[in-house]
């Protein structure tokens, strides 16, 4: 798959319902990947970016693919509510959610695609501004 376009495309299937500005620092970036669940996990955490946004605040998402070595590097930012530290070690754990809709598998299903990717996917955040999500996968030379 080649990512940068790719990508592209998954967040033009988005536009309707949410505003997301994409940078990217490499041309081109090809990558083995199953094209199916990568289009899948990166939909969910688009939509919970969508989900955490703040009342009264504009939500603000960017996508950015960097390169790392021999990896690439697909982060998704948002300003939206962001997760509880108490919360942050059971993000990936299949049924949980911090929604009241939702089948808490999203997240489950996202970390066990990529890492049969090859890769790994982990995030940063803090309450009440937002959370960082990075997509780490092996570049296909």
């Amino acid at each position: 798959v080649e990512l940068i376009e790719f990508v592209r495309s998954v967040i033009q299937l988005h536009a309707a319902t949410i505003s997301v500005s994409f940078k990217s620092e490499v041309q081109s970036a090809w990558i083995q990947a199953d094209q199916q669940l990568l289009q899948r996990i990166i939909s969910n955490i688009l939509l919970n970016s969508l989900q955490a946004k703040q009342e009264h605040v504009d939500l603000q998402v960017a996508v950015a693919v960097t390169r790392k070595e021999n990896r690439i590097v697909l982060s998704v930012t948002d300003n939206g509510t962001g997760i509880d530290a108490q919360l942050q070690d059971k993000i990936f754990l299949p049924h949980f959610s911090t929604k009241k809709s939702g089948s808490g598998l999203g997240l489950a299903i996202a970390k066990q695609g990529i890492e049969q990717m090859g890769g790994s996917i982990y995030f940063e955040s803090a309450h009440g501004s937002g959370t960082l999500f990075y997509i780490e996968l092996p570049i296909n030379e």
